[in-house]
């Protein structure tokens, strides 16, 4: 860009003057004043200069001049799939849902308060502030690769997003837990049970509380028939390199070795007699757990359910709490006591209540 600045006194103060040649060749000029000294009048002139710079650069880049968000992001999901980055392109598409109403806004016009509106419509629904964030930084990516290497906007119109505030009560809103009835209902339904990868996924998560990384890192040496015992030593995770492989747990909390009804252990010991292992010795050969974990909520979408394989592991400790002290159920999970009371503290003030009535009855 051809320019020149200039710089004045003018009404008791100083104004810098930039002249210069905008797209088409014609002469141009910005100015300011009110600058108490004529280094800060420079620092302000600097400023206006790189902004102008990117300006025009943008401007002069046609062939993205006029793209709308939807048009973007087909760009951007290509790449990725070009250079085989399939996850990161299959949990953004997931991402992209909850932000359509863009879709057909010219990209360079997206502001904050677009990108807002997405989020409260979210919030609405109920979704958690985590998966929020995940879906906002997913979102984040794509204006930043907009700047860089396309160079379509300036600037990332993602600001600080505004969050709901969680209160020490709200945990006991996450946790969509199961009830006997409704887990027997799942685990028994043909668009389950038929399903025999996604049916003992289901069946582990509900049956012993596992984590989704612990259940696809399990080997069947983990399992021992005998003792009726699974051994939680190692999960599937994606590296840094956005490889997956074995990894280390969560916490050393996590490293345990939990015991399993003698049905699971049936239904285990006729799964490995017909599924074939991979060369890990994995029990679910998964290359990628995120495929697990979209699968098993489309096992429950099937049957009207908004729910999630985590859930299931609410749900293994809610049924487990009116039978077994917390600090046994925080070693079953792998987990703190202090963690398993605040994650679980409506069940704990069923059992209080429940204690209350106890002593009303007793001590008449």
């Amino acid at each position: 860009m051809e320019y020149n600045i200039t710089y004045r006194q003018r009404n008791g103060g100083w104004q810098y003057i930039i002249s210069f040649k905008d797209e088409t060749g014609k002469w141009k000029q910005r100015s300011k004043q009110g600058f108490k000294t004529k280094s800060i009048a420079k620092i302000a002139a600097d400023d206006r200069l790189d902004e102008m710079k990117e300006n025009f650069i943008l401007t002069s880049n046609n062939e993205y001049a006029d793209i709308t968000f939807k048009e973007f992001i087909d760009i951007y999901i290509g790449d990725l799939e070009l250079q085989r980055e399939y996850n990161t392109a299959n949990t953004t598409k997931f991402a992209l849902k909850k932000f359509i109403s863009l879709n057909d806004i010219l990209i360079k016009d997206i502001q904050f308060v677009n990108i807002q509106g997405c989020v409260n419509s979210m919030i609405k629904e109920g979704l958690k502030v985590s998966t929020i964030k995940e879906y906002v930084t997913k979102i984040r990516t794509i204006f930043n690769n907009a700047i860089d290497p396309y160079m379509v906007i300036s600037i990332n119109p993602v600001g600080k997003i505004k969050y709901p505030q969680m209160d020490d009560n709200s945990t006991d809103k996450k946790i969509k837990a199961l009830t006997k009835k409704e887990l027997d209902y799942v685990l028994s339904h043909p668009k389950v049970y038929n399903k025999r990868k996604d049916y003992m996924t289901m069946r582990i998560a509900s049956s012993c509380g596992l984590r989704l990384g612990e259940i696809a890192g399990l080997t069947w040496d983990c399992i021992d028939f005998k003792t009726c015992t699974i051994t939680v030593n190692k999960q599937w995770k994606k590296d840094k390199q956005g490889k997956y492989g074995f990894g280390k747990l969560k916490s050393k909390n996590s490293y345990r070795t939990i015991p399993a009804s003698k049905e699971l252990m049936r239904e285990l010991y006729k799964y490995k007699s017909d599924i074939p292992t991979d060369i890990y010795n994995r029990i679910f050969n998964e290359k990628q757990t995120v495929n697990m974990s979209i699968r098993i909520r489309k096992r429950f979408q099937s049957l009207g359910m908004d729910n999630s394989l985590h859930d299931l592991r609410h749900t293994y400790v809610t049924l487990l709490i009116p039978h077994v002290d917390f600090k046994t159920i925080a070693k079953l999970i792998g987990d703190t006591v202090e963690i398993v009371m605040k994650v679980y503290s409506h069940v704990n003030e069923d059992m209080m209540e429940n204690a209350t009535n106890a002593i009303n009855e007793v001590f008449i």
